[in-house]
């Protein structure tokens, strides 16, 4: 990393990082938010960043290349921080509220996401509906149906999503006479986004505090200049920040032993999206290490009994009997992940059965590394906080890259966070390349293999983008297991003068 001491001019950190996120602005307004303003093209559904652009090479080029130079400074400015200086967190935070507020003008190409999120909003506000229960279909004289991408599918998401939703789409309004309904509503929903992103980064704050002091600084740049956070977040929208926050929460309540507070969190986590599930059986095997035995029992029972009732009050108005609790309304499809290109090779031989065929192995495959994380994690020391993250990071970076046949991009906001709480290791430096390899996800399907002169046939529509993002972070992988093994056996064999003369 670039250390303060070694740049040619010797201004205070906080400088060098204001021109670094004055150049980021600038690189984001000029390829993303200025370019493809809602303004001009908010009336174009569906758009992804290649139909705006007809597959010109040059957009192809111009997208690509902010994101190269985005991550350069990123990587320079996480650099700078090691270094720390006065008013270094101010511009941290200045500088994230700037680049998010560039990205808000754009139209939210290659994710139809927030019109999905929009349209489910006001079935709840306006329109009487139940999105757990109802589709847009039903809604096809809304202004926003042209722009949802799933017309005949329920919601996606839990009850505490809808909730939010209905809330920003009463706020947004819903005005049929008046030509910028729509566009409000995506500002809208973008603003929420960008709130999600901000509790995400005060509650990580507030975790490094208590775990890593020293490390508090470079953390929250880490997180909050993350370009694909700001893509995210004032770019496209994305619920998953909502997500990540409730699960910064609810380890920021485990460090700091207050375990039934962590439960609640976490279990609103779910009601969002389902992946904070994968937390409440690292937070049992923490009460169970760490508290005697009677405190064990009472802190699973309230927080038991304190879940149970948030479920309650947050499924009431949405509850149409058990089907309400489908944890993934999309468990069926397959899109960019590696199950996918397994499916395509097995199809020839076992027809439809392929599909289920891999959706058990994947599920199986996963359920078992799981057992095997939370096992090594019941054996390690009751006050090894670092373990505890460093497990959940492993099972969800398994699910992104081994088991999930469902994958998008935007699910990175799910393990950024948690890379942040770690020391500098593999597994972060793993996490935050994958941040920028799923970059090349919509550029390469959309210019390449879903290009809207005619689709290329399987398996390259799926293998030449998965082959990149994921084979590339699969490599990354490898290579650093070959030097950390390559480490290992240095320090066990050392070779070269230093062996000799320790060996006479």
């Amino acid at each position: 990393m670039l250390n303060a001491a070694r740049l040619p001019v010797r201004f205070p950190t906080w400088a060098w990082l204001a021109l670094i996120v004055s150049a980021m602005a600038v690189i984001w307004a000029f390829a993303f938010g200025a370019r493809y303003p809602l303004a001009n093209y908010g009336n174009l559904p569906m758009q992804s960043l290649a139909t705006l652009n007809h597959n010109s090479l040059e957009s192809a080029l111009l997208y690509v290349g902010a994101f190269v130079l985005l991550f350069i400074l990123y990587v320079l400015a996480i650099g700078l921080v090691r270094a720390g200086s006065r008013g270094t967190g101010w511009v941290i935070v200045g500088g994230a509220i700037v680049m998010n507020g560039v990205m808000l003008p754009m139209h939210p190409m290659d994710a139809a996401d927030i019109y999905d999120y929009i349209i489910r909003g006001r079935m709840t506000a306006f329109y009487g509906l139940n999105p757990m229960r109802d589709t847009p279909t039903q809604l096809n004289q809304d202004d926003t149906y042209s722009f949802v991408g799933y017309k005949d599918a329920t919601s996606a998401y839990g009850p505490a999503w809808e909730v939010l939703a209905a809330i920003t789409a009463r706020f947004a309004g819903n005005d049929p006479s008046s030509q910028d309904n729509r566009n409000r509503a995506v500002l809208a929903f973008k603003l929420l986004a960008c709130l999600g992103y901000a509790l995400t980064l005060v509650g990580l704050r507030w975790v490094l505090l208590k775990v890593a002091p020293e490390r508090v600084l470079v953390g929250m740049l880490i997180f909050a200049w993350n370009p694909l956070m700001i893509y995210f977040a004032g770019g496209t929208g994305h619920n998953d920040v909502w997500l990540a926050a409730a699960l910064v929460f609810s380890i920021g309540c485990m460090v700091r032993r207050s375990y039934v507070a962590a439960i609640v969190l976490a279990v609103l986590g779910i009601l969002i999206k389902f992946i904070p599930v994968l937390l409440l059986p690292i937070l049992v095997i923490v009460i169970w290490r760490n508290l005697p035995w009677r405190e064990r029992l009472r802190t699973y029972w309230i927080g038991g009994v304190l879940s149970a009732a948030l479920i309650g009050v947050m499924y009431a108005p949405f509850w149409v009997g058990i089907g309400t609790l489908a944890i993934d309304r999309r468990a069926h499809m397959f899109t960019s992940s590696l199950g996918v290109l397994v499916r395509q090779s097995l199809e020839p031989l076992l027809g439809n059965d392929a599909r289920a065929m891999v959706s058990i192995f994947a599920l199986g495959s996963f359920g078992l590394f799981t057992v095997w994380q939370l096992w090594r994690l019941a054996r390690t020391p009751q006050s090894d906080t670092q373990e505890v993250i460093r497990t959940l990071l492993r099972i969800i970076l398994f699910y992104l890259l081994i088991a999930a046949t469902w994958f998008q991009h935007w699910y990175l906001a799910w393990v950024i966070p948690l890379a942040v709480l770690l020391e500098p290791a593999p597994l972060v430096r793993l996490t935050l390349v994958f941040s920028y390899l799923v970059t090349w996800q919509p550029l390469l399907y959309n210019y390449v293999t879903l290009r809207y002169t005619g689709w290329l046939d399987p398996p390259w529509r799926d293998l030449i983008p998965v082959s990149v993002f994921m084979g590339g972070t699969y490599a990354y992988a490898l290579a650093e297991w070959v030097i950390d093994r390559r480490t290992h056996t240095l320090h066990d064999h050392p070779v070269g003068p230093q062996s000799v003369i320790q060996n006479g």
